[in-house]
């Protein structure tokens, strides 16, 4: 199918401008847009002229506004009346579209509508044991079987990484009971924890049993503290 080419230099003429002031359409890339609905209509008859009625069809409008907003944009130039009285109008901007859709016809490269002709093929013969002089049609190798992909790297899932201790680790409900049965203070033991361990930088794979050793040793330590206190002496008797 034919086809209209807008130069870049149309989005800047004041042409447009007026002519979409005089139609009332606002936007001058709308009128750009009308007119290349002109300029295709043109192409397709292979003339550089119209009839109003042709511009107001095109542009679902009144055929004497049409021809006026054209004329007085200068997009357009009022030519003679023809025997019904319908104005002719020579559309600026057909020159060169006309001939170049003309030549293409005589070429035979588009049909008489512009859309390129559907082109007979022929399909090729095929050669037989009865049929030896005929074209020899070269089958295509079948393509190679793709490789198999490469088995994906073993992963060892639910292996923890060792990390620093969380800022937002607190013990949970076992080291209470544990702490509670041993008779350990678990705030003082939550806070020498956590910073014993923040001091030495330690990474730790499961921070809930290094606090159960933590309160182990607690129990341990306090059992030997306690054990290593001198005895206090008897009260004498009075």
């Amino acid at each position: 199918m034919s086809r209209v080419n807008i130069d870049a230099q149309a989005f800047v003429d004041s042409r447009f401008a007026r002519l979409a002031h005089e139609m009332g359409w606002g936007d001058p890339d709308f009128a750009i847009g009308k007119m290349a609905r002109l300029w295709l209509e043109c192409t397709l008859r292979e003339t550089e002229t119209l009839m109003g009625y042709d511009v107001g069809f095109a542009w679902r409008c009144d055929p004497a506004d049409a021809v006026l907003a054209l004329v007085n944009s200068k997009l357009a130039e009022r030519g003679e009346m023809d025997d019904a009285g319908n104005t002719l109008l020579r559309i600026k901007g057909c020159k060169g579209r006309t001939e170049w859709l003309a030549k293409l016809r005589d070429n035979g490269k588009y049909g008489k509508l512009g859309g390129r002709p559907k082109g007979s093929k022929k399909k090729p013969t095929r050669v037989t044991g009865n049929n030896p002089s005929g074209p020899k049609i070269k089958t295509p190798p079948a393509p190679a079987p793709a490789p198999a992909p490469a088995p994906a790297p073993a992963q060892n899932k639910g292996r923890a990484r060792a990390c620093s201790l969380p800022d937002s680790w607190q013990p949970n409900d076992k080291h209470l009971a544990k702490a509670d049965s041993d008779g350990t203070n678990l705030p003082e033991a939550v806070e020498s924890f956590r910073d014993f361990h923040q001091a030495k930088g330690s990474t730790m794979k499961n921070w809930d049993a290094a606090f159960n050793t933590w309160l182990r040793n607690a129990r341990k330590f306090a059992d030997k503290d306690r054990a290593n206190q001198p005895s206090r002496p008897p009260e004498r008797m009075l």
